[in-house]
């Protein structure tokens, strides 16, 4: 599969983890093409994105060349140990993977999950590898989600359905820009409540 290609080129270990799987995922779903642009070349003009039960916050939309969207802050809604408050977490959560991916920045997104968080753990390694490459992603949208509760033990698993939107990328510095379509699909997250803050648990395929 093309993912593992990309993977194994930034030092990743394919079939390992779904985090580094969702991470190319976002980069490289649909139908994707080389492309002779310049990395300077802004991302597609988004069509309309399908309806949601969370929408992208529209206020951190990309425009131009160089987008700098600002850091997700936890809702007022995340906070609590409800079923709710673990939900609005998650969307959260996707908020940051998405200012992950788009600044390769990811201090946030340790901060929120566990430290026995193998997924988590991957997934942060997997951006900054393709960052300090010389790699970027860019975007005009955010991920849109859908999050379903499941099961709740130590932690409580949510069904997640994403669309991941067209992107304009490249995986490293010498590298070509390629384009990436929207494409739907589904993972798994746990979430776990530890000092009075939701934390990821895990990140794997449902």
């Amino acid at each position: 599969m093309f993912w593992q290609t990309e993977a194994r080129r930034l030092g990743g270990c394919p079939g390992r983890s779904f985090a580094v799987a969702l991470v190319v995922a976002l980069l490289v779903s649909g139908c994707s093409s080389e492309s002779g642009d310049s990395d300077e070349q802004a991302a597609d003009q988004p069509s309309a994105s399908q309806a949601t039960k969370s929408q992208p916050d529209t206020s951190r939309k990309t425009e131009g060349k160089d987008p700098k969207p600002s850091a997700p802050t936890l809702p007022g809604e995340a906070k609590g140990d409800s079923v709710k408050a673990a939900e609005a977490f998650v969307e959260h959560y996707i908020e940051l993977l998405n200012y992950s991916l788009m600044t390769g920045e990811t201090r946030e997104l340790n901060d929120t999950s566990l430290g026995n968080c193998s997924g988590c753990r991957d997934y942060v390694r997997f951006i900054r590898k393709i960052y300090d490459s010389g790699g970027f992603y860019k975007t005009q949208e955010w991920m849109d989600v859908d999050v379903r509760p499941g099961s709740r033990g130590e932690s409580i698993i949510f069904t997640v359905s994403a669309i991941a939107p067209r992107v304009t990328y490249r995986m490293a510095g010498s590298g070509k820009v390629k384009r990436a379509q929207k494409q739907a699909f589904d993972f798994a997250m746990g979430v776990r409540e530890v000092g009075g803050r939701w934390r990821a648990s895990d990140i794997f395929s449902s």
